[in-house]
């Protein structure tokens, strides 16, 4: 869980999470990232949400996963990131 909205961290953080944890273990890694703001009372911006899909999609990442599905059902743009990143 590289939840970087809600540890009040850049998006770019998720990579280097992900990057540090591969170092150390001999599985594949699937971050997870936040869709909607929680514990905090800033949005959790589409920008935001987009620099940390495309953090969470460098290698040695295997893939995303999204925490979680019902907030990403409700906010089309988001889903649009998402097909824009052919995820």
């Amino acid at each position: 869980m590289a939840y970087a909205h809600m540890l009040h961290r850049e998006p770019e953080w998720v990579g280097g999470v992900t990057r540090e944890l591969a170092a150390r273990v001999d599985v594949p890694v699937y971050p997870s990232i936040e869709v909607k703001e929680s514990y905090r009372s800033e949005e959790l911006t589409g920008a935001f949400f987009e620099s940390a899909l495309e953090s969470a999609l460098q290698p040695p990442s295997r893939g995303v996963v999204f925490w979680s599905w019902p907030p990403l059902a409700e906010q089309e743009a988001k889903q649009e990131i998402l097909e824009h990143h052919g995820s």
